[in-house]
């Protein structure tokens, strides 16, 4: 009975060592908080990662976060077009951040499971894997390394996270399955933007344009439209706009006279991808094409009448790009602009008959100011 009583007293001194730690506020190990979003139920739960890490390690490291020396932090969450995005980060008990990772997949939740695995246990223990994790400050990681300087030990009751609402407290615990070594996940670091490479991202487009050569003096206007990212592509755009009424006026033969024009116009546009960047800006090369018709209406002529006019123009301008958030971009692009089919309107002279009294010119100019919302 002698090896009955050895045991006791070892579990006794194990146990005493474990209290005077956490009285003494001692970091013993690094904690885990990991939830997963609405719609990510499928995911892998938080007693099960914690197993499946300690398994990898080979040993018990998560301890209660009062004694955690460093915080494992993360969520899982589904993403708007299909698939998953788990974000991990590493932060000190005050929240300053260590670093991050992002792995995302379009298939099931299940193929992050190794990599979310993967990621966090070289980070707390580099020898468990040929990768490499999180970077951690010096004295955090010489912590962590003292931790497995010796054999595994049983760990605290309240090392795991909590059970999920509505499952029984009693479940048994999770046995650690074998790990095999991952295949290669795309991780990203403080970028969640490239989470969503490869995806198309659909913008309302706000659009202020001008055009010289299309009524005279010029033509201003206001539409909306929609514009499509697609990456490694570029930029494909659809808008309608209204433009603003211009006069001319005419003498014949002492009377005075006057013709307003106006417009309305549908235009279609592609971009590059950015051909050079800086900071927040891009500089994309654009081509772009319109149809629309130019309308007249003349006052004190001869003939007083309304008369519509089809055009046609296609043009080239580069497109400055500004970044001002994760959903807000706003541009300018201008550039020259051919018109294929010009608009001619005459109207009715008293000594003369009819006169031409406007036509487009075949050489123009366009100019688009652009605010940007993102929808997805």
């Amino acid at each position: 009975m002698r090896w009955l009583g050895l045991m006791a007293v070892g579990a006794w001194l194990a146990s005493s060592a474990a209290a005077q730690a956490q009285e003494r506020g001692d970091k013993t190990g690094p904690a885990l908080n990991w939830t997963r979003q609405p719609g990510a139920e499928s995911c892998i739960a938080s007693v099960e990662l914690a197993a499946r890490i300690e398994a990898r390690v080979k040993r018990r490291i998560f301890v209660a976060a009062p004694q955690a020396i460093v915080a494992v932090e993360g969520y899982v969450a589904p993403l708007p077009g299909g698939g998953f995005r788990a974000s991990i980060a590493m932060s000190d008990g005050e929240g300053a951040l260590y670093g991050s990772r992002e792995l995302t997949t379009a298939g099931a939740c299940s193929e992050l499971d190794d990599g979310l695995v993967f990621v966090i246990a070289v980070t707390l223990r580099p020898e468990s894997g040929s990768g490499t994790g999180i970077e951690l400050p010096e004295n955090v990681a010489s912590a962590l390394d003292a931790l497995f300087g010796a054999e595994p030990t049983e760990p605290e009751p309240s090392a795991f996270p909590s059970a999920p609402a509505g499952q029984a407290a009693d479940r048994a615990p999770i046995e650690p399955r074998p790990v095999p070594q991952p295949e290669p996940v795309q991780e990203q670091e403080d970028e969640p933007d490239e989470a969503r490479e490869g995806a198309p991202f659909l913008y309302l487009e706000a659009l202020g344009v001008g055009h010289l050569g299309l009524q005279p003096i010029g033509s201003l206007g206001g539409g909306a439209g929609v514009r499509v990212y697609i990456a490694g592509i570029g930029s494909i755009a659809l808008r309608a706009a209204v433009l603003a009424d211009t006069a001319r006026d005419i003498q014949d033969r002492g009377r005075d006279s006057h013709a307003s024009f106006s417009g309305r116009l549908v235009s279609g546009a592609y971009c590059t991808p950015s051909l050079l960047e800086w900071s927040a800006l891009s500089l994309e090369a654009c081509g772009a094409f319109s149809l629309g018709s130019i309308d007249a209406t003349g006052v004190d002529f001869v003939r007083e009448e309304q008369a519509s006019s089809v055009f046609g123009s296609a043009g080239l301008a580069p497109r400055l790009a500004i970044a001002a958030t994760d959903t807000l971009v706003v541009a300018l692009a201008v550039g020259p602009e051919l018109h294929v089919a010009r608009p001619v309107f005459v109207y009715g002279s008293q000594r003369d008959g009819d006169v031409e009294l406007y036509r487009a010119t075949l050489l123009g100019a366009g100019a688009e100011l652009s605010v940007a919302f993102a929808l997805f």
